[in-house]
C-alpha cells in the first residue's frame, strides 16, 4: 500500500513528538513488553506502538491507531511494502524508545555519577 498520506501522517507525528507536542508514555498491556511499547493520545486519535516478533521471528514495529470507539483500530507495520512508510515508523519508534530509560542507560548514569 503506497499511500503518501500515511507517510506524511507519521512524519508529522515524529516531528510533533520531537517538538514535545505529542507525549508518549509506556503502554502497559498484557502480551507486549512494557520497555518496548508506548502509547500517545491526542484529542482526535490515540496511537499504540510496540515491538513485536514478526514473520520468521523477525522483529517489527507495530502501530495501532484508534480514532473511533465504534470502529476497529487501524494497524501499520514496519514490515509493510512501502519503504518510506516502514522507515518513518522505525524512526518514530527509535526516537520514542530513546526517550525512556533502559537498564543499560540507568547503569551507565549510575557509574558516571559514582566514579
Amino acid at each position: 500500500m503506497n499511500n503518501p498520506v500515511d507517510v506524511r501522517f507519521f512524519e508529522k507525528i515524529l516531528s510533533q513528538t520531537k517538538d514535545g507536542e505529542i507525549v508518549w508514555e509506556r503502554l502497559l498491556r498484557k502480551g507486549v513488553s512494557a520497555s518496548r511499547s508506548f502509547v500517545a493520545r491526542t484529542k482526535d486519535f490515540s496511537l499504540g506502538m510496540w515491538m513485536s516478533s514478526g514473520y520468521h521471528s523477525q522483529e517489527e514495529v507495530v502501530v495501532s491507531m484508534s480514532y473511533d470507539k465504534t470502529a476497529e483500530s487501524t494497524r501499520y507495520s514496519s514490515e509493510c511494502d512501502d519503504e518510506r512508510l516502514s522507515e518513518v515508523i522505525v524512526r518514530l519508534f527509535n526516537y520514542v524508545y530513546n526517550q525512556f530509560p533502559t537498564a543499560e542507560s540507568v547503569m551507565e548514569k549510575y557509574l558516571r555519577e559514582n566514579q
